[in-house]
């Protein structure tokens, strides 16, 4: 049903409207031009160049070969708490026009505080390598879709004719409400996070996400993984803390923060959250959300957590500060014996320094012994009852007495509340000894990190690649494998899986796995170019030529597509495409 728009909005709810509409969403879009910059703007880059026109803006780059190259402005958006960002439009190289008109996130933007250009979160800085990704990124249509949906492109939901983002964006049809209000039936409105997440919670599902990967646009995902958002059963919103009819100012926030904080981690709170061993009363943001500067841009970390790299110690930590709230989930290690006399024998090596992990290996009858014992996220409330009870009032990191279930003894431990963090660490190690070349110290630092994690997907998808490309293909295809059990929905996984059922002449399950990729994240144009030369070689070049086809339709500027399609186009008669 068609809207109604903010200025009808804004005949029953006034203030509200005024007030929103002087907001930072409400002034995200910037159309061809901008106030912000003056008319004679032109800022200047390494090779870059960004210059204001008449018409609007033009983003220029020297080439690799020493001529200059640039494409036209579409698009400016953003403001000036962080800065402007310019989209690219690219419709022919050349004389040739492409698969289909495109938009390219541009690799430098204006940040604003410093009135200067700088390099975008998560590009490269330096010359241009190639047209293919001098200018930046293409935009796939469903990230061209998104992005200029939430930065409320004109004619999209809630942006009106001047755009940006306003009372339909959030809150649906205004039409609806008053149509429903009129009949006394008005509609009853989700989770405040669910509207949020329609911008904020990034651009593609994450499996098993780590908080350094959804420091950018995805503040719904790192609110819904933190401990604070699922032990209270979900009643934490964005909007305890932020007004999206209003910009708060920043003592403001911290205000509100601490207040929101403090309703569930405070001595008044009955029962209460676990007590902050360092203050009490109130800072809690700037140790449990702080700030990350990424080049020139500040932004905060939404998965609020304890940070064990800030190296602060407490002076006190005991059980008078521990949790008093019944936990829903944790993450837990059992072990599970068929004689008591074996458990007593477990319980006694745990308590002489042995890790719970390396007993579960030798003496748990449970399917997950391999493993360490680990099972992973457990909600308490789908446990059996006896070991639900126990693992209720374990702390972080500890270990339960025998439980007796009749006639089966078991050990349960609840994982350290770092434990993720540790293992992302022990990664970033693994990563950077295979970067230098040290691939049998990788996959050693590699098995630390699934010792401390065995669900740890990027762990699982390093050892499996690692391995494959190194010589032992089967064990890495059986790693990989698991990896796309335990999360079916990860592209890469299956995407790595691919490669490794090729090396083993598995073309039928090589294709499969790259499809499924495909259909995971159509965006991704390294699994189109590996799908077409899968389907070629398996004598399908008819598909194979559509899947390059439609790889192209995702990047038009996708340099390899094009080669593999002029290839397979020569050889099966149609030299002139």
């Amino acid at each position: 049903m068609a809207g109604w728009g903010a200025i009808d909005c804004g005949s029953c709810h006034p203030a509200i409207a005024a007030s929103q509409a002087r907001t930072a969403m409400a002034r995200t879009w910037r159309g061809v031009a901008t106030s912000l910059l003056p008319v004679d703007y032109h800022g200047r880059a390494d090779a870059y160049e960004i210059a204001r026109r008449r018409d609007g803006f033009v983003f220029s780059t020297v080439m690799p070969n020493g001529t200059k190259a640039a494409l036209p402005v579409k698009v400016v958006m953003g403001g000036d708490r962080h800065g402007l960002s310019f989209l690219l439009s690219i419709d022919k190289l050349g004389v040739l026009p492409l698969e289909r008109p495109a938009l390219i996130e541009g690799r430098y933007v204006y940040n604003s505080p410093n009135h200067s250009l700088a390099i975008s979160p998560g590009f490269p800085s330096g010359q241009p390598s190639s047209y293919e990704d001098a200018f930046g990124r293409v935009l796939s249509p469903g990230f061209e879709e998104k992005c200029l949906t939430c930065h409320g492109e004109p004619g999209t939901r809630g942006a009106g004719a001047q755009g940006g983002v306003h009372c339909e964006s959030c809150h649906g049809s205004g039409l609806d409400h008053a149509e429903a209000m009129r009949q006394g039936k008005p509609v009853a409105s989700g989770h405040a996070a669910d509207s949020c997440a329609q911008c904020h919670s990034g651009f593609s599902d994450r499996s098993d996400p780590v908080p350094r990967e959804v420091l950018v646009s995805s503040q719904v995902t790192a609110i819904h993984s933190s401990e604070c958002f699922i032990q209270s059963g979900e009643a934490l919103a964005c909007t305890n803390c932020h007004d999206p009819h209003r910009d708060r100012t920043t003592a403001e926030m911290e205000k509100v923060s601490v207040t929101t904080c403090l309703r569930c981690h405070s001595s008044e709170a009955k029962p209460r959250a676990a007590l902050c061993a360092m203050n009490e009363h109130g800072k809690c943001v700037a140790c449990h959300m702080p700030r990350v500067d990424q080049g020139v841009f500040h932004m905060t970390d939404h998965w609020i957590r304890v940070h064990p790299e800030q190296g602060v110690q407490a002076a006190k930590h005991d059980a008078s500060l521990r949790s008093q709230v019944p936990p829903l989930r944790e993450f837990l290690r059992l072990i599970v014996v068929d004689e008591r006399s074996k458990a007593d024998s477990a319980a006694a090596r745990i308590a002489k320094g042995e890790a719970f992990s390396d007993v579960a290996h030798d003496v748990s009858i449970d399917a997950s012994a391999p493993g360490g014992g680990f099972i992973g996220e457990m909600w308490l409330s789908k446990m059996e009852p006896k070991l639900s009870a126990v693992a209720a009032k374990l702390a972080n990191g500890e270990t339960s007495d025998i439980v007796d279930l009749g006639n089966r003894w078991t050990l349960l431990q609840r994982m350290p509340r770092d434990f993720k963090t540790d293992a992302d660490t022990l990664f970033e190690q693994a990563s950077a000894l295979k970067a230098k070349g040290d691939v049998k110290g990788a996959l050693a630092k590699d098995v630390e990190v699934l010792r401390v994690y065995p669900y740890f997907l990027r762990a699982l998808v390093f050892m499996g690649a690692t391995l494959a490309e190194h010589g032992d293909v089967q064990k890495g295809s059986e790693v990989l494998a698991f990896a796309t059990s335990l999360y079916p929905k990860d592209a890469s996984a299956q995407f790595d899986l691919g490669l490794t059922l090729g090396a083993l002449a598995n073309h039928a399950g090589q294709i499969a796995a790259f499809r499924r990729a495909i259909d995971l994240d159509p965006g991704d144009i390294a699994v189109y170019e590996s799908l077409g030369a899968a389907l070629y070689s398996a004598g399908e070049w008819r598909s194979a030529i559509e899947v390059c086809r439609a790889g192209l339709r995702i990047d038009p500027l996708a340099a390899k597509l094009y080669f593999n399609l002029s290839l397979m186009l020569e050889q099966h008669g149609d030299p002139s495409g």
